[in-house]
């Protein structure tokens, strides 16, 4: 008996599992919405159809219905903010003169928003420079002044940085659903 193939079998598992992960989903889906749906489809069309277990049924019913209460929840989330211009990001710059390799703290003033529960709202700057550095803001709760959050940008050389826009992410706590949209927006450090 060959002992490389169940070791051969698990990597080739695990390589599906991780380029399944890689996929960027099925519009607001995420590659795990999809995963779920898929077994909750399998266990309608398997067991469920024949009317022989319940169990089957509840679960695939109970997923389903986590799905489309998710998904309500995260796309008004998300389609408010954007068409109803509740969220207005002000980049404020740093008063002094950006050094390479030196954290320099930007300052990104949100208006007073409400963040449903178990979701949260990402907040992350774009340049079409491709060197400069990705980095994120997560936001959740609600406030009912402006919120004031620093984000500390390490810039790989001395220069002039232009931001271009500001990209919005409303997402789920476990990680079903998100939508996404970019703000344009003209600054420059």
């Amino acid at each position: 008996m060959n002992r490389s193939l169940p070791k051969s079998i698990a990597k080739a598992s695990k390589a599906t599992f991780h380029r399944l992960l890689s996929l960027p989903g099925i519009g607001p889906l995420s590659p795990r919405a999809v995963v779920l749906s898929l077994f909750s489809a399998y266990l309608l069309l398997g067991p469920v159809s024949s009317h022989s277990d319940i169990v089957s049924a509840s679960l695939a019913y109970g997923l389903l219905g986590v799905i489309a209460l998710t998904a309500t929840a995260v796309l008004s989330q998300g389609l408010w903010l954007r068409w109803q211009r509740r969220l207005t990001v002000t980049l404020v710059p740093p008063a002094g003169e950006c050094v390479a390799r030196e954290p320099t703290r930007l300052a990104i003033v949100l208006p007073p928003l409400r963040i449903l529960p178990f979701t949260s709202l990402d907040i992350s700057l774009e340049s079409p420079i491709p060197e400069f550095p990705r980095a994120a803001l997560r936001v959740s709760g609600a406030s009912a002044t402006d919120r004031r959050l620093a984000l500390d940008l390490t810039l790989p050389h001395r220069g002039s940085w232009t931001i271009s826009g500001v990209r919005c992410e409303v997402r789920d706590a476990a990680g079903l659903i998100r939508l996404r949209w970019k703000q344009p927006m003209t600054a420059a450090l």
